[in-house]
């Protein structure tokens, strides 16, 4: 006999899970509420829809289709961010893309969302004075000049192995508390670093400059949690394939050069 079970996170999350008496609980769905939005991890269907200008089934991705509505896009990705939904950031660049989410607002449910359905290095960006602060050097030290990588870090205080979603999640949330320092970090651990240049996306336009600049736009801490997103078989995703999974997923999907025009 199945069951299905409804509870409450930590966070305020519904988290929908299914027990069939054999392999335990099988998490269907997480649902995230917020003032302005809501969104279901899982799955099944993707949603943001507003309460307050959208009806409930409409996408709030929906309002930013169209290349030219690029501030639509912007706004639709500062609201989702501020609301702890997956934003896709995608580089005009190189034609790539990552999942970036505010790191306050990494919980586990949105860490294995990522993990899964990204595939790529899951990293913790930050401003140079926090990397100054729990001790991560500088990316220069390290030999890093294209890709700002530095250590990688595991907080010691209620993880096990720090591999798991529910570790990394924690690690990467206290990228953005101000009381965790040096001494609460493991390192190496499993969480890369990415440590953005001062200026942000007037310096360098890359991800890591992105999602800082979108999380300060959001009204969150400037860090985030990031993880470049792959094709099921390992290649990388790319531009159409990135807005047809945006769409999929009814996530909201923001260029760097939109990023760049709007909020730097």
């Amino acid at each position: 006999m199945e069951i299905i079970i409804l509870s409450l996170d930590k966070g305020g999350a519904l988290i929908i899970q299914r027990n069939n008496g054999s392999d335990g609980n099988n998490i269907m769905a997480i649902i995230v509420w917020s003032l302005d939005v809501r969104i279901t991890l899982g799955p099944f269907h993707l949603y943001t829809p507003s309460r307050s200008s959208r009806s409930m089934g409409e996408p709030l991705h929906a309002e930013a289709e169209g290349a030219a509505d690029a501030q639509a896009r912007v706004d639709a990705a500062i609201k989702a961010a501020r609301a702890g939904i997956p934003v896709i950031i995608l580089d005009h660049r190189e034609l790539e893309g990552d999942f970036v989410i505010p790191a306050q607002h990494a919980t586990p449910q949105v860490i294995n969302f990522m993990l899964q359905h990204g595939r790529g290095v899951l990293c913790a960006a930050m401003m140079p004075e926090r990397a100054q602060e729990i001790g991560i050097r500088p990316p220069a030290e390290l030999g890093s000049t294209e890709c700002p990588f530095s250590d990688s870090i595991d907080l010691k205080e209620g993880t096990t192995t720090g591999v798991s979603a529910d570790d990394r999640s924690k690690t990467i949330r206290a990228v953005a508390e101000s009381r965790i320092a040096r001494p609460d970090l493991r390192v190496p651990g499993h969480v890369r670093t990415l440590v953005a240049r001062p200026g942000l996306l007037k310096e360098r336009q890359g991800h890591t400059e992105s999602s800082i600049a979108l999380c300060k736009a959001a009204g969150c801490y400037p860090a985030a949690a990031i993880i470049e997103i792959l094709n099921p078989d390992g290649t990388m995703m790319r531009e159409q394939d990135l807005e047809k999974f945006a769409k999929e997923l009814n996530l909201p999907l923001v260029r760097v050069d939109e990023l760049m025009a709007y909020v730097s």
